[in-house]
């Protein structure tokens, strides 16, 4: 199970932003995850498998409703068969430039 920690200072934010990022292990993860400003959720998304990759989910959080997420959608990126994009698309590009898509 997947769970934000959030101490009382932030509790009345909202979620502007959310990204997973991968590792060998989840600590190793969350620890990139912190150093990069964004706010670890607990739990691996690979967690179960044995493939030796941790997926992490981190959030960043706002005071702005307006910039709150209010919807979102996941997208399968590992093959460009089911959906047409995959992971070489985005080589060279920056974040916001991923974001595009």
């Amino acid at each position: 199970m997947l769970s934000a920690v959030a101490d009382d200072a932030d509790s009345d934010k909202y979620v502007s932003e959310v990204f997973i990022a991968y590792g060998s292990t989840e600590d190793e993860v969350k620890n990139w995850l912190t150093s990069h400003g964004w706010d670890p959720v607990n739990g691996n998304f690979n967690a179960g498998k044995d493939d030796g990759v941790a997926a992490v989910m981190g959030i960043r959080r706002t005071t702005d409703l307006n910039a709150a997420v209010t919807d979102m959608a996941v997208m399968n990126m590992g093959t460009k068969d089911y959906m047409g994009y995959s992971f070489d698309d985005f080589s060279g590009s920056d974040r916001r430039e991923k974001s595009r898509y």
